[in-house]
């Protein structure tokens, strides 16, 4: 009897031990704390706030709607002004669903395009049928930005 509930209990822990994994590797996140800091994201301050060669402002959103989930977690965008106009908005690495947040970067990113700052804070924009959550993090990063 004893080695059934010891078998029991290995099995759980064993089971536990492989989602922790799966989470691990997915998100590089523990409980909702970021463990890993892989190399390419490194290249990207969070705060940055910085102006390219040609001029353009680049705003990342990441830490400035850190909060803002969508369906796989936080949605980082970059805005890029030039001349006080939104040039381009693109989407940073994240855990979004791929086919579903296609449909957002190709329907709702390019919406603020050419706006001025004062034109895409006003501007409503509809989200995505079936990506909803992705839609609205990105919508509410975007001005948050």
């Amino acid at each position: 009897m004893k080695y059934v509930k010891w078998q029991q209990v290995c099995s759980l822990i064993t089971c536990f031990l492989i989602m922790l994994a799966v989470a691990i590797n997915r998100d590089q996140q523990f409980f909702g704390k970021t463990l890993l800091k892989s190399g390419s994201d490194s290249q990207t301050d969070s705060t940055a706030n910085y102006v390219g060669s040609d001029g353009m402002l680049i705003i990342s959103t990441d830490e400035l709607a850190k909060d803002v989930v969508g369906y796989g977690g936080n949605v980082p965008l970059k805005i890029y002004l030039k001349d006080g106009k939104v040039s381009k908005i693109e989407a940073l690495k994240n855990a979004e669903t791929p086919g579903f947040f296609r449909d957002v970067e190709q329907g709702v990113l390019p919406q603020w395009n050419g706006l001025t700052v004062d034109e895409a804070l006003k501007k409503k924009v509809d989200g995505i049928s079936g990506a909803t959550l992705s839609s609205n993090a990105v919508i509410e990063s975007v001005k948050r930005g």
